[in-house]
């Protein structure tokens, strides 16, 4: 048993095909509209349309209450963030003044050692630019 493609139409079927899917669209819009016709005048609903906009104003609420919580997440995030880039400072400044410090030690051990090893040569240096 082979499939058959669905539209496997010729010209005139396609047009009979398509004049048919409208015809088919049209009844189902009029019956709908039919329909709605008839009930827009019953009570349960009007009320139903009085109600609905309230119903929403209920979700919006929920809504709102949600994003307050995704507020209060964001906000404690952010807290720890500044906590952790205020730490990481104080310990970039601590690093920093034990940098200079060792810098300073550094050069007082070369100033020593260059007064204490070589003196004679200072002397020597300093009688030349007399």
């Amino acid at each position: 048993m082979e499939k058959l493609p669905l539209f496997s139409f010729t010209c005139c079927e396609n047009v009979v095909v398509v004049v048919d899917l409208r015809r088919i669209g049209l009844s189902v819009i009029q019956r709908n509209i039919r329909r709605w016709l008839m009930l827009r005048n019953w009570a349960w609903w009007c009320l139903y349309t009085q109600i609905k906009p309230l119903l929403s104003i209920g979700r919006q609420e929920d809504e709102i209450k949600k994003k307050l919580e995704e507020l209060e997440k964001l906000k404690e995030a952010l807290a720890k963030v500044e906590k952790t880039k205020k730490e990481l400072e104080e310990q970039n400044v601590g690093l920093l003044q034990s940098k200079n410090d060792l810098f300073f030690q550094l050069q007082v051990c070369e100033f020593s050692l260059r007064t204490n090893l070589f003196p004679s040569c200072d002397k020597q240096i300093s009688r030349l630019y007399r």
